[in-house]
C-alpha cells in the first residue's frame, strides 16, 4: 500500500480522496450500535503482542475479522459476516488463501474453509461477549485510547471547543430528545460542556451546564449540572457519563426527581477548533486556527486580505470514520486484502489483512500520530510502521502471548478533501 493509493470505506459514501460527512445515525432492532474499531478479549489484555478484532456494524450487518495464530504459530487472519438478530449473531468463521501478497501483483483470494461457527453477543455499544470454535464464552471490549495531553484533537482534555450532537433514547431504543452540545476547558484545568439552547440570533445559551472530570484510567468523562436551569422536558438531570471513541460517542444520563431512572445516550463528535495567539504579518493580523473535525465543511481556506486586515491561517486535521476500508482498485466482489482503521484522536491503529508469498493468509498491523500537513493543507497523513507477529494464541488452543517476528515498513495512510469552493 503506497501514499499514492486510493482506500474506500467499506461504507460506501466515504472515499479517502474525498472525506465529507453528513449524517445522523441509524437505529436497528436495539438501543446501541457496536462501535466500529478494534476489539479485543478482555481476559487477553496483559501489555503484550495478541489477537484481537475488527469489527464493523452498519444497520444489521455485521462484518469482523479476526487477527490470530495457527497451531504452528503462523499469523494468520479470518472473517465473519451476516445479518444481527437483536444484539447477537452466530456466523461460519472463514479462511481465505492466495491473495495477494505485500509487494506482489493483483491477486483475487478464494475461499478456503469454514473453521466453524463464532458467536458474538453485545453487552452495549463497548462490551459484549465472543465464543470462537473450540473455546468457552469470553468478554470482549472496545480498545479506547485514553491520553491526559490537552489537545485539539483530545476531547478528555479538550483545547479550544468541541461541538457534539448528543440523542437520549426510549424504553424502545428510539431518539426522543437531541441536543447539541459544547465542550471546552478553561485555564484552570476545568472542563465544561453546555447543551445549547436556540436564543436570540447571534447569541448562544447554555442550559444545562455542566462541569465535567474525566475517570481516571479510562476514556470516560463524568459531567454534573452547575446550575438548576434546566430544559422543561427533561429537568431532572442529576448527572451524565460520556465515552468517546472516535467519531462515536456513548453514554448514560441519571435522571432524579420523582421517578429516578436512567437514560442511554448516543451521539457524534462533530469537530473542534483552536484559535491560537496572533501575529502581525505586514499588514494584517492573522490568528493561527486548528480544525479537527469529520466534516471537511468545517474547514478554513486560510488568510484573504487587501490593505489591513484580521485574517486566520489553518491546519486541518481530517477525521476518518473507524471501520473497514479496501484498496479501491482491488474492488472485484471477489476476496481479496483489506484494512481495518481506527484513529482516536491523534492515534491511528491500522491492521493490514493479506497473504504470504506461499498463499497462506496473515495480516500485519502498527499504530502512530495522526496529524494534519501543516499550516493551509487539507490533508491529514499518519506513517505507520507495520508489524508482523508470531506464538500467539490459535483457536481452541491454551493463552500465549504473540512475539515480534518482523518489520515490513511503513504504510503511509493520507486523507485530503479538496476545497467546497474555489480558493483565491
Amino acid at each position: 500500500m503506497t501514499k499514492f493509493g486510493l482506500l474506500q470505506s467499506w461504507r460506501p459514501t466515504l472515499i479517502a480522496s474525498l472525506l465529507a460527512l453528513s449524517c445522523m445515525s441509524s437505529w436497528a432492532a436495539r438501543d446501541f450500535t457496536p462501535q466500529s474499531g478494534t476489539w479485543i478479549v478482555s481476559s487477553e489484555i496483559n501489555g503484550k503482542p495478541g489477537r484481537g478484532l475488527a469489527i464493523d456494524v452498519q444497520g444489521n450487518t455485521f462484518f469482523m475479522q479476526v487477527f490470530g495464530y495457527e497451531k504452528n504459530g503462523d499469523a494468520t487472519f479470518y472473517t465473519a459476516t451476516g445479518q444481527m438478530e437483536g444484539n447477537s449473531i452466530t456466523a461460519p468463521l472463514m479462511r481465505y488463501k492466495n491473495g495477494r501478497s505485500l509487494a506482489g501483483p493483483m491477486q483475487e483470494a478464494v475461499e478456503d474453509r469454514s473453521v466453524g461457527q463464532v458467536t458474538v453477543s453485545f453487552r452495549n455499544g463497548l462490551r459484549g461477549t465472543l465464543q470462537f470454535p473450540g473455546e468457552s464464552a469470553v468478554a470482549i471490549e472496545r480498545l479506547l485510547v485514553t491520553s491526559d495531553a490537552a489537545s485539539v484533537t483530545n476531547p478528555l482534555a479538550q483545547q479550544g471547543g468541541r461541538s457534539l450532537r448528543l440523542f437520549t433514547l426510549d424504553a424502545q431504543g428510539q431518539p426522543d430528545y437531541t441536543t447539541q452540545a459544547q465542550l471546552w476547558r478553561t485555564d484552570d484545568g476545568i472542563t465544561h460542556m453546555g447543551w445549547i439552547k436556540p436564543s436570540v440570533i447571534g447569541m448562544v445559551d447554555y442550559q444545562p451546564l455542566f462541569q465535567c472530570d474525566v475517570l481516571p484510567g479510562t476514556a470516560r468523562m463524568q459531567c454534573t449540572p452547575k446550575d438548576a436551569q434546566r430544559p422543561a422536558d427533561i429537568a431532572d438531570i442529576e448527572s451524565m457519563e460520556l465515552q468517546f471513541a472516535g467519531f462515536d460517542i456513548q453514554g448514560v444520563l441519571r435522571m432524579g426527581g420523582s421517578h429516578p431512572h436512567t437514560r442511554i445516550i448516543t451521539g457524534f463528535d462533530l469537530g473542534a477548533s483552536l484559535s491560537e495567539a496572533s501575529y502581525v504579518e505586514g499588514r494584517t493580523t492573522i490568528t493561527p486556527v486548528q480544525h479537527h473535525s469529520y466534516l471537511a465543511s468545517n474547514f478554513g481556506y486560510g488568510p484573504v486580505c487587501q490593505v489591513y486586515c484580521d485574517a486566520s491561517v489553518t491546519t486541518n486535521i481530517l477525521m476518518p470514520m473507524n471501520g473497514t476500508w479496501v484498496v479501491e482498485d482491488e474492488l472485484t466482489g471477489k476476496p481479496g486484502r483489506g484494512i481495518a482503521l481506527d484513529v482516536q484522536g491523534d492515534t491511528v491503529i491500522l491492521q493490514l489483512f493479506h497473504y504470504r508469498a506461499d498463499g497462506q493468509p496473515t495480516f500485519h498491523m502498527g499504530s502512530a500520530i495522526y496529524q494534519g500537513k501543516g499550516a493551509g493543507s487539507r490533508a491529514s497523513v499518519a506513517t505507520i510502521p507495520l508489524r508482523e507477529y508470531r506464538g500467539g494464541r490459535s483457536l481452541g488452543g491454551p493463552a500465549k502471548a504473540a512475539e515480534l517476528e518482523a518489520e515490513a515498513g511503513n504504510a503511509i495512510v493520507e486523507f485530503y478533501s479538496p476545497p467546497w469552493r474555489a480558493e483565491p
